[in-house]
């Protein structure tokens, strides 16, 4: 919310979309370090307002040296980095992800008032250009969580059991963001295709960090942005940049879908 804040403050136009489409862990891992538009010049700033200014070679060392930081600066910092021209963010950027992240807020809002949140919203998310293959992969309760503050990273796994009584298993391994998520083994969906753990009844957001052991959830698989899934982006940001072993495989290839991308 800060750079909406900020635009909205000083009176500058905000533009309306980012680098990913989704949330990752890592600096680097944006559309716009995959071709080739550098990390830096980034200043890091504290809540004391001490600053860090860093010039680095590419993304990934600027992510080494501001994790760093951010660490020594107690994990909570803002950050302004990746500076470039419009030409490039038009070129370059996942568009309209602002307007995405309203309609997913105003859907669900909806849905909770008559009674169908996590319905609602994914009905919006099949009107979307991106994420318009989606599903609910797995209902359960979380019946172990494996969670650890590690290099700066919140590290772990997450298991669910189904609820309908079919002693189903799916379990969510995650780095800040969930990275895969396996039934019983078997791959169901796999970054940089998104994984989302929401609230069974209120289809709010589960965020690595608020899980629970003994908390309702459903888990959403959804389609990410086509830039995601090019080759060059998945050398940045697939699997095997989190250290999975299996490769990318489209959500849509790995779980039935109904005619029109329907659960």
């Amino acid at each position: 919310m800060i750079p909406i804040v900020a635009a909205a403050r000083l009176g500058l136009p905000l533009v309306n979309c980012d680098g990913m489409g989704r949330a990752f862990p890592e600096l680097q891992m944006l559309t716009f370090n995959v071709y080739g538009i550098p990390a830096t010049p980034a200043v890091i700033v504290d809540e004391h307002l001490e600053t860090v200014i860093v010039e680095t070679k590419d993304g990934k060392r600027a992510e080494d040296l501001i994790r760093a930081v951010a660490i020594w600066m107690g994990l909570s910092v803002m950050i302004s980095c990746y500076p470039m021209t419009g030409r490039q963010v038009k070129k370059h950027g996942v568009k309209g992800t602002l307007t995405l992240a309203l309609g997913v807020g105003r859907a669900i809002s909806q849905g909770s008032k008559e009674g169908g949140a996590v319905e609602s919203l994914l009905a919006y998310l099949r009107s979307t250009e991106y994420y318009n293959r989606c599903k609910v992969l797995f209902d359960g309760k979380i019946t172990d969580l494996n969670r650890e503050t590690t290099k700066g990273f919140s590290m772990g796994q997450c298991v669910i059991d189904a609820l309908d009584g079919s002693r189903q298993r799916m379990t969510v391994l995650f780095q800040n963001e969930n990275l895969v998520a396996r039934v019983d083994g078997r791959l169901v969906a796999i970054v940089p295709d998104l994984i989302c753990i929401v609230d069974r009844e209120t289809g709010q957001p589960v965020t690595v960090e608020a899980l629970k052991y003994g908390q309702r959830v459903k888990v959403i698989g959804t389609s990410a942005a086509p830039v995601m899934r090019r080759p060059e982006s998945l050398a940045v940001f697939g699997p095997q940049a989190f250290g999975l072993e299996e490769p990318f495989v489209p959500i849509e290839k790995l779980t039935c879908f109904s005619t029109g991308g329907n659960a």
